[in-house]
C-alpha cells in the first residue's frame, strides 16, 4: 500500500506545475484522499481499542484489590 502511494506521489509530482489542474485533482481524490481516511479511521479504532483495554484492566484490578482485602480482614 505505501509503495502504491509513494509512486502517486511521484506522478502528482511529475503532473503538478504549479496550477492545480484537472489531471492533478484527479489523482489526489482518486488515491491520496482515500488513503488519508484510512489512515485516520485505523488510528481512532486504535484509541478506542487502548481505552476499552485501559478500563478492563482497571476492572480486574479493583476486583483483584477487592479480594486482597476482603481476605486480610
Amino acid at each position: 500500500m505505501n509503495e502504491q502511494i509513494l509512486e502517486t506521489i511521484k506522478s502528482l509530482n511529475i503532473a503538478f506545475d504549479g496550477k492545480l489542474n484537472s489531471q492533478t485533482l484527479e489523482i489526489v481524490m482518486a488515491q491520496i484522499i482515500p488513503y488519508l481516511y484510512f489512515i485516520q479511521i485505523k488510528g481512532l479504532i486504535v484509541d478506542i481499542m487502548w481505552c476499552i483495554a485501559i478500563v478492563v484492566s482497571a476492572i480486574f484490578v479493583t476486583r483483584f484489590g477487592q479480594k486482597k482485602g476482603k481476605e486480610q480482614l
